[in-house]
């Protein structure tokens, strides 16, 4: 079930159609819209509402008051204070709007009574029953040509433990708008949970203190044996790749730019400014993938020698002369794409309606873009990080003694993000279970099964995300979006084509394993050396 009914073009229209119900002329702003998530696992009240609220409260909460995901249309025009801003739900309804004016405009000067009819009459019309509400509080504000109100509201019996649901609509002149709604989370509970948090701060420090320190262990260790070597020409065509990707992420993006636009600044200035930031960021990533792709000779130092799981699985999995690394073997590919298939059938929808994937398809025009981006992005991560692990274990821990050291050093990790001692309990069981669950199966892979072909470690994961986005893109409502599924299987095949290529491709210099077990003499290490 996808999170939204409503795609962009249709927020527009229903916000479009409020504003000229009111008489707005609508014509003369420009638009832009966004889709925004309100559930921020790391908020106070979103952490109180999910540790005490039960499914059918949750379900009631979101639906009727606190939406957790709306878009955002704001009509604005530069060089111009004045803005609306209109908030409409996922399934299409209104949640209210803002109207921005100058601080001296001209307004009513609205006696309490006056004004407090005025906001009631404005949620109802939202579909908020105001006798649902007690009045809690209210506050004027005296503007030099007018006469503001901020009504408070409580629930007369909604509510999730201790939390009061609590609500605010301001009265601009003689104009409603702003509704707000919110839990008011208890002060000890908010008191305890920050510092709690304080402590668990210290964790992420020391593991912090502890990365750097053996990262500058390591460095000097390769630069002693000679590993610290860069290749600039390979550095410089791995980013020429991969930059053109962060440039399509980065124009995908324009369509969101207007939600930040500051209308006291020309728009020609702001698309030069907006433009020199984007132009330095991609600069910044062009030098990270350089240095990123230019360490060769750390990788070739780093892998260990052991061969792919196919030539392991032969009958000359004995040759020591087979393979000298993974990577210079071409049945590390074929491994590393039936390894990704068969991951990719078996995690299909482990990461669809995930929030991030949620936000990018409403966000964007191009979605497809940015998963696609994402996905380049993991593998290149995945596989940095498998060859800097592999190098680590072979050098400084090589026992499982040694691992079980590194696993209880890594064991306060999971304190990161407790908020309580039962959420401190709760958090470090799970975190221990995964450790040394997924230390044990990781060690067992890629020490039997794998045998170090990080390649299958990389594709294992960017084929799952592939396939799992495009079923996610066939879920959007906008057929516009959904259509952008069809595009992404054929990324999803390209490894099955290359596989296939490589099957295919029976050359001494790039033989396949039928030849190498077929003839003894069809493999020559002169052959690997000169790939």
């Amino acid at each position: 079930m996808a999170i939204t009914q409503i795609n962009r073009n249709e927020a527009v229209k229903l916000a479009t159609e409020f504003l000229q119900r009111k008489g707005v002329n609508v014509e003369r702003y420009k638009v832009a819209a966004e889709f925004r998530a309100r559930l921020n696992y790391d908020d106070d009240d979103t952490a109180y509402i999910l540790e005490h609220a039960d499914r059918a409260t949750l379900h009631r909460l979101w639906l009727e008051h606190l939406p957790i995901a709306y878009w955002r249309v704001r009509f604005f025009r530069p060089l111009e204070r004045e803005e609306w801003f209109v908030y409409i739900r996922p399934d299409g309804r209104l949640i209210g709007h803002w109207h921005r004016v100058p601080e001296e405009a001209k307004g009513a000067k609205l006696m309490k009574a006056e004004a407090q009819k005025q906001a009631e009459n404005y949620i109802r019309e939202l579909g908020i029953e105001p006798s649902e509400w007690n009045l809690i509080e209210e506050d004027s504000f005296e503007r030099p040509n007018r006469l503001d109100w901020r009504f408070t509201y409580e629930h007369k019996t909604f509510q999730v433990a201790e939390a009061k649901l609590q609500m605010s609509v301001f009265v601009q002149g003689e104009e409603a708008q702003g509704y707000a709604a919110w839990l008011q989370v208890p002060e000890d509970w908010r008191f305890e949970r920050e510092y709690f948090e304080a402590w668990t701060d210290l964790v992420v420090f020391g593991l912090l203190i502890l990365l750097i320190v053996s990262g500058c262990f390591s460095a000097v260790f390769d630069w002693r044996e000679g590993a610290i070597g860069f290749n600039w020409r390979l550095g410089i065509k791995f980013a020429s790749a991969l930059t053109p990707l962060a440039l399509l992420q980065m124009l995908n993006g324009i369509a969101n730019w207007w939600m930040n636009y500051t209308t006291t600044m020309p728009i020609p200035v702001f698309v030069v400014v907006m433009t020199m930031v984007s132009g330095i960021t991609l600069l910044l990533v062009f030098l990270l993938l350089t240095i990123v792709g230019g360490f060769d000779q750390w990788m070739k130092v780093r892998l260990p020698e052991v061969p792919p799981l196919s030539v392991w699985l032969s009958r000359r999995h004995n040759d020591p002369t087979l393979a000298k690394t993974p990577l210079s073997h071409p049945a590390a590919w074929r491994d590393a794409v039936l390894f990704g298939y068969i991951v990719s059938f078996a995690f299909v929808g482990l990461f669809s309606e995930s929030e991030v994937n949620s936000w990018l398809i409403r966000s964007s025009f191009l979605p497809a873009v940015d998963f696609l981006a994402w996905t380049v992005w993991t593998t290149v991560i995945l596989l940095a990080l498998g060859i800097s692990w592999a190098g680590t274990y072979r050098r400084y821990i090589r026992t499982p003694q040694r691992l079980l050291i590194v696993l209880l050093l890594l064991l306060p990790a999971g304190l990161i993000g407790a908020s309580s001692p039962m959420d401190a309990l709760k958090e470090m069981g799970e975190w221990a279970a995964w450790l040394f669950i997924g230390a044990a199966i990781l060690y067992w892979l890629g020490r039997y099964v794998l045998r170090g072909n990080f390649y299958t470690w990389a594709l294992g994961i960017a084929l799952s995300i592939l396939l799992s986005i495009a079923f996610e893109l066939l879920q959007a409502p906008d057929m516009f979006v959904k259509a952008q599924a069809f595009p992404l299987p054929v990324f999803y095949l390209l490894p099955l084509v290359s596989l296939l290529r490589l099957a295919a491709y029976k050359t001494e210099g790039f033989p396949n394993m039928r030849q190498e077990e077929n003839d003894q003499d069809g493999y020559r290490p002169s052959a690997i050396q000169r790939h």
